[in-house]
């Protein structure tokens, strides 16, 4: 088709020989998009020409740019000589740029967030620190309301309720602590917080700590990621296997169709609770599967090993020589 004449000259055009107003050629074509036989070149320039014809008027751009000396003039109107602009940085005032703050260095924000009020964050920090600073015995009163004399503040540690103080615990000793968990969260010292946990516990479920209920200890081995249920292959029972041994070692005990007992609970004289792994029952000897030991699982399998001499561990190098792994 030529552009000027609109006149195509493929014969197998729906518009060959063509020539008409650039309305009606446009008319012909309404409705009939994607299922006429115009040619290549006529559906590319008809859609050019009607995208020229009906393009809509531009929208005068309401970010248009601010010119600089106004920025500049209005960012001081606001915040005085506390904040200055990078004015090589400026685009407009919606794209990010440089801002100096006197006290604080650079930071980066948009002027328009500037001349809505927004300063270096540091200095918001200390502006809302300054809000929420409470005098020295309106502090101390709310402290005794809420802790009854067991904890008192070292005034000289005391900047806001969202700085780090010294507190002194008259039981546990001192330690640091935002002011604002003292008082809102109403915490304590930490080992105050621990007795006070266990006592519910105790309350609640009769043992020290949640994960000793055998209940919920369940789901918390379901929730971990390195988790496995598999069944027991005489009873049918469900059964969490933890980490990566525990599930080959079962594994191995339901192919070879061995009788045993999963997690069994024993008391320790302290208080605490240990978990043996397994019970052989015909061989009549407990086992701790075990690839290395974390925290104080080596002092409560001491413990265990001493007091049932008939347990054994069965580490890497066991497994391995029973083939487990």
């Amino acid at each position: 088709m030529n552009e000027i004449t609109k006149i195509c000259s493929r014969l197998d055009c729906e518009f060959a020989g063509i020539e008409q107003p650039l309305e009606n050629f446009k008319k012909q074509k309404t409705g009939k998009l994607g299922h006429t036989s115009m040619c290549k070149s006529c559906d590319k320039i008809y859609h050019r020409e009607y995208n020229r014809i009906h393009k809509k008027p531009k929208k005068l751009n309401d970010n248009r740019k601010i010119p600089i000396e106004e920025i500049v003039q209005r960012i001081f109107e606001k915040h005085g000589n506390i904040i200055s602009l990078d004015v090589l940085t400026y685009k407009n005032t919606h794209t990010k740029c440089r801002f100096f703050d006197k006290d604080y260095g650079e930071f980066w924000a948009t002027p328009s967030a500037i001349l809505r009020g927004v300063t270096n964050s540091k200095r918001g920090h200390i502006r809302g620190g300054e809000k929420q600073k409470y005098s020295i015995e309106e502090i101390k009163n709310r402290i005794y309301a809420i802790h009854a004399g067991t904890i008192i503040l070292d005034e000289s540690t005391y900047i806001d309720v969202n700085h780090k103080a010294r507190f002194i615990d008259i039981d546990f000793g001192e330690w640091w602590v935002k002011p604002f968990k003292i008082l809102s969260r109403k915490d304590g010292h930490p080992k105050r917080k621990s007795i006070r946990a266990k006592e519910t516990c105790l309350k609640k479920y009769g043992v020290n700590h949640i994960s000793q209920v055998p209940e919920i200890a369940s789901k918390q081995a379901k929730s971990a990621n390195n988790s496995t249920i598999l069944y027991h292959w005489k009873t049918n029972e469900e059964l969490v296997c933890r980490a990566s041994y525990e599930p080959k070692v079962i594994k191995y005990l339901n192919q070879n169709q061995i009788d045993y007992d999963f997690q069994i609970r024993f008391s320790m004289p302290d208080g605490r609770v240990y978990f043996c792994d397994l019970y052989l029952k015909n061989e009549k000897k407990y086992v701790e599967v075990k690839g290395y030991f974390r925290k104080d699982a080596r002092e409560k399998w001491d413990w265990f090993h001493s007091e049932y001499p008939n347990s054994e561990l069965w580490n890497e190098k066991k497994l391995k020589e029973m083939k487990i792994l």
